[in-house]
């Protein structure tokens, strides 16, 4: 967490050389006398007490055109166990307000998609044996192909490198990629298909609330599902990983629904055996969540999304998991329900309620894009979902020519949604 505290004119006035500073952290007394270095315009100065206090008060407008309007920070040396119960400057109490923080994370991901070239639909035993040897983030996965780049902790970096995958994808092997649920292979097609593309390319997914998957025989069944697996990397002492994983149904499974509603038909039967509510595999480095589809592949304003929402539950398992119980209590087995069902009436109550959650409590709103949702980005969200239909008709492969000849990606999500709120 972080705690920041209004600037005011009175504590303007206590701020000087050699003030005496008073905080209690887990109940731990911390006096310091501060240095600081005061400009006349009370903005941009800063100190440091026992590496935890911070003086970043500002009158001033940042280059978005949002007000700073902070006096002090206090940044806990462990974010997720230590708390500040009291701060004083030259004997005055100041009242801190508690904020999540941008927690460290790497984001990863391996979308199946589907191969086409003229039109038509190949197997990923079609991509050229010696080219993959030579390529690391294409690869295949049974009948389908996937894209795996490697992680960074940046979304904007993270859309490049899969951009990147595509055109590879396109100059090297002659495919583009094509997104979507799944696609039912023609019987004429599939008698001919190599053992290796009649054959599953995942393992079954672990689920959190019990659910097994896969339940047919891939050599007989002609659907293949194209998922969009995410990875996230962190320190995995500081979460409980079950929570975490719940906590992504909430705020990322869920809310995909609502936009990942193109061809209805094939979402369902892919949920049947892959994409259900709370499927995951634990890795070395964090989790994979294996619950959505490829959709956010579409645009980066949707891959912005994705990420950004887990992000943001990552905030909250590993911050506050006592919150997140309380996020969790709201939820009957409604999430589950939406997300396996795909149903986005349902999901637009189960969201409601998040909405909600999120709107009562300060703590989301140390700024207008650390975090996804907050109290400015969601005065947008009813605008923005209203034009989905928008962003659903954009296309993978047009998205990546389009920022090769442009070099720009477009705006991500935050902005997005602040650019849909109501004039």
């Amino acid at each position: 967490m972080l705690y920041k505290t209004k600037l005011t004119k009175e504590l303007i006035g206590l701020i000087k050389d050699g003030v005496r500073v008073r905080a209690q952290i887990n109940g731990d007394e911390i006096i310091e006398d501060a240095v600081l270095n005061v400009p006349t315009d009370v903005s941009g100065a800063l100190f440091l007490c026992h590496n935890h206090i911070n003086y970043i008060g500002s009158c001033a407008y940042n280059k978005h055109g949002y007000r700073y309007s902070w006096m002090f920070s206090i940044t806990p040396t462990n974010v997720c166990t230590e708390k500040v119960s009291l701060l004083e400057i030259d004997g005055v109490p100041v009242n801190t307000i508690e904020f999540f923080t941008k927690p460290n994370v790497l984001l990863g991901g391996d979308p199946e998609i589907l191969l086409e070239s003229d039109g038509k639909i190949y197997e990923s035993a079609s991509l050229d044996e010696d080219k993959l040897k030579t390529t690391r983030d294409i690869a295949r996965d049974g009948y389908q192909a996937e894209l795996h780049p490697d992680a960074h902790g940046c979304r904007e970096v993270m859309w490049g490198k899969y951009v990147a995958s595509a055109l590879k994808l396109e100059e090297k092997f002659g495919f583009v990629p094509v997104t979507g649920a799944g696609r039912w292979i023609p019987q004429s097609e599939f008698v001919d298909l190599t053992d290796a593309s009649k054959r599953f390319g995942c393992v079954p997914s672990s689920n959190i609330y019990g659910a097994k998957s896969i339940d047919v025989d891939a050599m007989f069944y002609m659907f293949r599902p194209l998922g969009g697996h995410i990875h996230l990397g962190f320190d995995k002492q500081k979460v409980n990983l079950a929570q975490f994983v719940r906590l992504l149904d909430i705020f990322v499974g869920n809310t995909s629904v609502l936009f990942d509603q193109n061809d209805t038909d094939l979402q369902q039967e892919r949920r049947k055996n892959y994409g259900r509510a709370g499927e995951f595999r634990e890795k070395p480095y964090g989790v994979e969540y294996r619950t959505l589809s490829n959709f956010w592949l579409k645009n980066y304003v949707y891959m912005s999304m994705v990420y950004g929402l887990a992000r943001q539950a990552l905030a909250l398992a590993m911050q506050d998991p006592k919150k997140a119980s309380d996020l969790e209590s709201l939820f009957g087995a409604e999430i589950e329900e939406a997300i396996n069902s795909n149903d986005s009436g349902l999901a637009l109550k189960n969201f409601a309620i998040l909405r909600k959650f999120i709107e009562e409590d300060e703590c989301w709103n140390l700024d207008f894009e650390t975090h996804t949702l907050n109290t400015e980005t969601l005065k947008g969200f009813d605008g923005f979902y209203a034009d989905r239909d928008k962003f659903n008709k954009l296309n993978f492969h047009t998205e990546a020519v389009k920022m090769k000849s442009t070099g720009s990606r477009g705006n991500g999500i935050e902005r997005t949604l602040l650019a849909y709120r109501p004039q």
